[in-house]
């Protein structure tokens, strides 16, 4: 095989590699929008205002405690 064969079958290849990466890359980003949408701040503050309610409840721990296990300034 020639220099300029080899040279030009890993182009080729190198060219398909890069293809199936950019195909994996378009199918991947439409579920990370979906993680951003799901963990936006909206719904961070939401979560946060549960659970604080929830550990809240828990009779030893102090507001400041509930405050600090939930990072919510409630």
């Amino acid at each position: 095989m020639s220099g300029k064969n080899k040279k030009s079958k890993i182009i080729d290849s190198i060219s398909t590699n890069i293809g199936a990466l950019a195909e994996s890359v378009s199918k991947i980003i439409p579920k990370l929008q979906g993680l951003t949408d799901a963990l936006s701040d909206k719904n961070v503050t939401e979560m946060q205002d549960n659970l604080y309610t929830k550990i809240s409840k828990i009779e030893s721990l102090t507001n400041m405690q509930c405050i600090r296990a939930t990072n919510c300034y409630i």
